[in-house]
């Protein structure tokens, strides 16, 4: 599932997959054989049934649209698109099986069945839009977690409290991630602080609403989202304890690169990308000494892969790092064990990209 459509999924709970699960039940009935095009009656389940996936459907667009409006954010609206999609997809039954179109006539926001008007006014009244700054903290290690807060733009970095007054960088997460209640960085209260790499927008839903037992079904959903995170966090503190000092910077650096390539339009474009980080964080991330990082990234950088100063990080060849992780997991640490070994391996990967093109 798409990382951001899961998100968005699993926001706004009315939106869920009823309305789904009806359109599927409809074009799976035995009556439907052979009635693409033909108009053929529905029963009174069947007219319910898909009466109220329309309606469903258009709140689920009308809510995207809503908040697309009221937070400026994007990707609400390349959701409403998709909900539209899907509305048509429900119209196109409604005229298969002669069914009065429940949303004809009705303004956005509006709706006749009572339930679906209680969850279209709670979820614009409870959803929230956060933008945090470069630097800013958005989770207390320790603190109440009382929201579900998902990333939806930009990336985060977790750190680990080790004494009174010490944290250490663990993990970097980003699109799709969950980092608030019940996610895999805790269930009621913060396991980590989690401070914004770049600027990060952020969808908080107060927990109660998520719990609601008037809510449909969307354990499917969260649950892949869980998962995805519980995954990254996993990966990148496995390599911590499975990699050599050089390995465990390749793997932040091409982490990094995965996480803030969407958020830095023009990296892409020119083949490199500043990473908005400190060499003394990506040593953290690394679990090294700043002397080894300075090292490894003065390596790096007579190779023609990295530039440093002492606030950023660029990688240079970022078609090559993007897709570096992906060669790791197919060939093994070693194709990064050594210097002139991962050399070799993004010079064979920016090759095979340039001969793509």
């Amino acid at each position: 599932m798409n990382a951001t459509r899961t998100v968005m999924t699993s926001l706004v709970a009315g939106a869920l997959l009823v309305g789904g699960g009806a359109v599927a039940a409809a074009e799976a009935a035995p009556w439907a054989a052979g009635t693409s095009s033909a108009v053929v009656a529905a029963d009174s389940d069947l007219t319910r049934t898909l009466r109220f996936a329309r309606e469903e459907e258009r709140m689920a667009r009308d809510l995207y649209r809503a908040f697309a409006e009221k937070y400026d954010a994007a990707p609400f609206t390349m959701i409403a698109f998709s909900e539209q999609r899907h509305f048509d997809a429900v119209g196109t039954l409604l005229d298969r099986y002669d069914v009065a179109d429940p949303s004809a006539g009705k303004k956005a926001g509006s709706y006749a069945d009572p339930t679906l008007q209680q969850l279209y006014d709670d979820w614009l009244a409870d959803g929230q839009v956060r933008t945090y700054r470069r630097g800013q903290k958005i989770i207390e290690a320790g603190s109440p977690l009382a929201e579900w807060i998902a990333i939806s733009g930009g990336a985060a970095f977790l750190a680990a409290k080790v004494a009174a007054d010490t944290r250490v960088a663990v993990a970097a997460l980003w699109l799709g991630d969950v980092i608030g209640a019940d996610s895999p960085l805790g269930q009621l209260a913060a396991r980590y602080d989690v401070t914004a790499l770049v600027d990060v927008t952020t969808i908080h839903i107060p927990l109660p609403r998520m719990k609601d037992t008037h809510a449909p079904q969307r354990d499917a959903a969260t649950g892949e989202l869980y998962a995805a995170t519980a995954s990254r966090l996993q990966d990148q503190i496995t390599m911590r304890l499975a990699g050599n000092g050089f390995q465990r910077l390749i793997s932040v650096l091409a982490t990094l690169a995965a996480a803030l390539s969407s958020s830095q339009r023009g990296g892409a474009a020119s083949n490199s990308l500043a990473l908005p980080v400190s060499q003394a964080c990506i040593g953290q991330l690394s679990g090294l000494s700043r002397r080894q990082t300075w090292i490894y990234l003065g390596q790096l950088a007579e190779r023609g892969w990295s530039r440093t100063s002492r606030t950023k990080v660029t990688l240079e060849g970022l078609n090559a790092w993007l897709s570096l992780m992906s060669e790791v997991e197919s060939r093994g640490l070693d194709c990064i064990g050594t210097v002139d070994q991962c050399d070799m391996t993004l010079s064979r990967l920016a090759s095979a990209r340039t001969a793509l093109k």
